[in-house]
């Protein structure tokens, strides 16, 4: 298994390793010129997912996470152990969601201005009504993947100095996100940077759907432990899936019931 300095690398390799590999998105009614645009703003931001969670990975304490002794379950532990590794994996997410709020909430609310997205005073105030310190430290982290944030007279202003060209791919992966009925999935898709939600025909994968339903410590464990395989053993023990016709790599759109079942 992967050996880590701190929890803190642990649980953030989690968001490096669930990255979606660059595949640009072809996006219909665009010109030759419009397209060209779009891709390398798509590639300008899988390139800020990549460098935010390379470098709160490499430099966790620059974005407020903890940097405490590593530790994980170990098949035969008891529900104490795994109560002790949840707990430390948790505060982690917790400031990692801090992060992801942020950039779910510019997504949704910012207006495209130039190479950067407007955030009203008012949004962006709300955004640190809870856990402001905790929350300023990660912003201020993740200012080394390039995330600059200007406050205006009657607005904030967010650009990246980095990937200056990511903001209207930034945008465009939100808006298709929010196109889809479960918000939990609609994040997930978001996070690991994934573009074929761009296209209109898109039916998430089944093991993106049945990710999403368990907890990404268990995820990443049955993972670590047994790739693929340990996955889809996870899986098969907490749902059960009742397909019509599966086509491979778009099952997802053809689950007819998903039933959770605890086993």
């Amino acid at each position: 298994m992967t050996a880590f300095d701190n929890i803190s690398q642990r649980v953030v390799f989690s968001y490096r390793r669930q990255l979606k590999e660059f595949v640009p998105a072809i996006l219909e009614d665009l010109s030759a010129g419009e397209h060209q645009g779009m891709e390398a703003s798509q590639k300008d931001l899988h390139g800020f997912f990549s460098a935010f969670y390379r470098c709160a990975h490499d430099d966790p304490a620059a974005f407020g996470l903890p940097i405490t002794e590593d530790v994980c379950t170990n098949e035969g532990d008891g529900k104490d152990e795994k109560r002790v590794v949840a707990t430390q994996v948790r505060k982690v997410r917790v400031k990692m969601d801090h992060g992801i709020d942020f950039l779910w909430l510019l997504g949704r609310q910012g207006a495209l201005v130039g190479e950067g997205l407007r955030l009203s005073r008012e949004d962006y105030a709300d955004y640190f009504a809870k856990s402001p310190r905790v929350k300023r430290k990660m912003l201020k982290g993740m200012a080394a993947a390039g995330l600059t944030v200007s406050e205006l007279e009657d607005a904030v202003m967010i650009t990246n100095a980095h990937y200056p060209a990511m903001m209207p791919a930034f945008k465009a992966l939100v808006e298709a996100c929010l196109q889809l009925d479960d918000e939990r999935l609609a994040r997930f898709l978001f996070t690991r940077c994934d573009f074929r939600v761009l296209d209109a025909d898109y039916g998430p994968d089944v093991l993106d759907v049945l990710r999403t339903a368990v907890s990404p410590s268990e995820c990443e464990l049955a993972v670590e432990c047994s790739g693929g395989v340990g996955l889809c053993a996870l899986l098969a023990r907490r749902w059960y899936i009742r397909m019509a016709n599966p086509v491979p790599g778009q099952a997802g759109r053809q689950i007819n019931t998903v039933l959770r079942v605890r086993v």
